[in-house]
């Protein structure tokens, strides 16, 4: 018995991608299987032989697969400043903010999160952005190859 596809669980396979950083994740247009592999700049630090026959599947049938994009550097900045946003504590937003505009903003946002307590509250606000970006994401997909879901 075939499962039926729905939108809501092409939106989890997207979000279970952002999960994880470090590697590129594809998208088998019709089944819906995801494929993953290190991306380039942690493919010293993995075993490639692991993903060999991921690769060649990949390879094999280029045209059956899209690449699933991570969020950008940009998206994810303004998912930070947007969560800065909803700081009432000055405190806490101040770190958050000379976190956000110093050198190394990515790394530095995170020590803050952890200083301030925040980490949790930052963990929720971003999955929902990241859902957000998912949703976008899967409905281009889904009007792009015509796909019908429930």
């Amino acid at each position: 018995m075939k499962m039926k596809k729905t939108r809501k669980d092409l939106i989890k396979k997207v979000q279970d991608a952002y999960e994880v950083g470090g590697f590129k994740y594809y998208l088998e247009k019709n089944t819906w299987e995801v494929l993953s592999y290190p991306d380039d700049e942690n493919v010293v630090f993995s075993d490639i032989d692991l993903y060999e026959d991921v690769l060649s599947k990949l390879q094999a049938n280029v045209e059956s697969y899209v690449e699933i994009p991570l969020p950008s550097s940009s998206e994810v900045f303004i998912v930070m400043e947007d969560f800065t946003d909803t700081i009432h504590n000055l405190f806490q937003q101040d770190m958050l903010m000379r976190a956000i505009n110093g050198p190394k903003p990515y790394k530095q946002f995170r020590f803050a999160l952890e200083d301030t307590g925040l980490l949790k509250d930052w963990h929720q606000f971003r999955d929902k952005a990241y859902q957000k970006i998912a949703d976008r994401w899967v409905d281009e997909f889904l009007e792009r190859y015509e796909q019908k879901v429930s």
